[in-house]
């Protein structure tokens, strides 16, 4: 047990991401005695922070790129991290971990981790206006992410790889944990439905692949009456943010059924027969190993991240990045066969069980936070 005045500060640009993906290391935190702060901007997800143990402080961190707006973000975290005074910040996502990275320096706070759950629109999009943006701020980079005492966090090699690459870090300050974790006693095998029900779980953006789903979709049910479920939100401040218009013609052209949000994902996920995830690209996406924990045989392309958790044929199947014809062929193959079905299923459920589980991702975050804190007893041998 730590003195409770040891101050951990989370750094988030969403809220509801935090607690689907931060929450149990977190809660770790505080039975381990820390206060645990978190910053963020005030949204939807309407939780009652201080119910759970944490101080709150909003910051307005946007995730769509607004100079004023940037600019008030900026200072708005400097003015926040000076007056809590953490003794180590958790950067989670791009313009946290950015500006985060550069405050921290400023500020010379004692210690730092950086939390790279994947590239996003930055790094993934081909417009000239985020080519510029690349152009300006990737200069940035390696002062962002190399305070004195912290350390990198990647969840695949791929990430990892490409950061070395660009010399943004050093390998020695680096870190691979795959995931966020998956809780194995809420997400649990239930029997597959009657019905062929194929479900995919993500924010409503088009890096996501939500296109090539609405048109494998569309293929399939020419001559199967499946049922394909759209479940997430949209994101209205992200540029490739799917339109409510575009969502409401898929609705009435009977392609897919858009769910919305929904908060028990282990229940659309036991109802499902396949789970699918077209992505261009991800971290270590957490409705994977979900759906691999509910022991549902998962489609998804052959990408950093997806495929640290889908073995071709074996729990899954890969398929290449913006194809839409190989992404049906793949759900036809499997649906079409309940033997296979079960088969990827139990074998995802294995995977899920032996590699990512919550407390594996909490065990190795906790030893970083105790390694960085217990090495940094002073300001003056850290900063």
């Amino acid at each position: 047990m730590t003195n409770n005045h040891t101050k951990i500060a989370f750094l988030v640009n969403n809220l509801s991401f935090f607690y689907s993906h931060r929450f149990e290391i977190a809660q770790e935190a505080i039975k381990k005695g820390y206060q645990v702060w978190l910053l963020g901007p005030v949204d939807s997800s309407k939780e009652n922070h201080s119910k759970y143990g944490f101080f709150f402080h909003h910051v307005p961190v946007q995730p769509k790129v607004r100079f004023f707006g940037d600019i008030k973000s900026f200072f708005s975290i400097y003015f926040a991290l000076r007056k809590i005074k953490p003794d180590l910040v958790h950067l989670v996502t791009v313009r946290p971990w950015f500006f985060g990275g550069i405050i921290s320096r400023l500020l010379k706070i004692n210690s730092v981790v950086y939390a790279i759950s994947g590239l996003g629109h930055l790094f993934l999009s081909r417009s000239l206006i985020t080519k510029i943006l690349r152009f300006v701020v990737f200069p940035f980079f390696k002062y962002a992410l190399n305070h004195p005492h912290s350390k990198v966090i990647f969840q695949n090699k791929d990430d990892q790889d490409l950061f070395l690459k660009k010399k943004w870090v050093k390998l020695e300050k680096t870190k691979i944990i795959e995931g966020s974790g998956v809780n194995l006693n809420r997400f649990v095998v239930k029997d597959f439905p009657k019905k062929k029900q194929i479900v995919m779980a993500s924010r409503l953006i088009h890096e996501k692949g939500v296109l090539e789903y609405i048109e494998a979709a569309r293929k399939i049910k020419q001559n199967k009456k499946w049922e394909f479920l759209l479940a997430g939100e949209q994101d209205d401040g992200n540029p490739s943010c799917v339109k409510k218009k575009e969502l409401d013609q898929w609705e009435r052209e009977g392609v897919i059924h858009w769910v919305g949000n929904v908060s028990l994902i282990e229940d659309l996920f036991s109802s499902s027969s396949i789970v699918v995830l077209p992505s261009y690209r991800e971290g270590l996406p957490k409705v994977l190993i979900e759906a691999a924990a509910c022991g549902r045989p998962i489609v998804t392309t052959d990408v950093p991240g997806c495929r640290s958790v889908v073995y071709n044929g074996k729990n899954g199947i890969l398929v290449p990045v913006k194809n839409p014809n190989a992404l049906s062929e793949a759900i036809l193959k499997i649906g079409n066969d309940s033997e296979l079905m079960k088969d990827m299923g139990y074998q995802g459920r294995k995977i899920a069980e032996d590699k990512f589980s919550v407390e594996i991702v909490v065990s190795k975050t906790m030893d970083i936070y105790t390694n960085l804190l217990s090495t940094c007893s002073n300001i003056n041998r850290c900063t």
